[in-house]
């Protein structure tokens, strides 16, 4: 009688259980539904809209960071052909610090190069140009102190 009594509140407690699991289900799909509705009638733009905006914002970025690029690549020019002038006298001639930063920086030169290339004829992404970015930041700061101390 006891185990008899034990089993019938098991299975109620299953029953409640599949009750409320499906009660949970329900006011996950209510709680979605109505958060996507809010969503889509408290949107301040439509989506073309957005889009566009996101598209020429990303241009516009592209357009910056490109010209940044360019602009390193110039430094790092100039910095390469001082550095080896530098190299070309007789004071500096057995500098080997300088011959490592001089060789760093045309590689750093070259990358820059090709995520300009890579700009131009499908886009890169985003990693490369801020890699660039920084690889040619820190080749000009090395240059440019290592020279004037020299």
């Amino acid at each position: 009688m006891l185990l008899r009594l034990c089993q019938l509140k098991i299975i109620q407690r299953i029953e409640e259980m599949k009750n409320n699991t499906k009660k949970w289900a329900l006011g996950g799909i209510l709680l979605a539904s109505t958060s996507y509705l809010a969503g889509v009638l408290t949107a301040p733009k439509s989506g073309k809209s957005t889009r566009s905006i996101i598209k020429i914002k990303t241009y516009n970025t592209k357009m910056t960071t490109e010209k940044q690029l360019k602009i390193y690549y110039s430094q790092l020019n100039e910095l390469i052909e001082s550095g080896s002038a530098q190299i070309n006298t007789i004071k500096l001639a057995s500098d080997k610090d300088l011959n490592d930063l001089l060789s760093k920086a045309v590689i750093t030169k070259n990358l820059v190069r090709k995520v300009l290339n890579d700009i131009h004829d499908r886009g890169a992404d985003n990693e490369n140009l801020q890699n660039a970015g920084a690889e040619a930041k820190k080749s000009i700061q090395y240059l440019k102190k290592y020279i004037s101390s020299k």
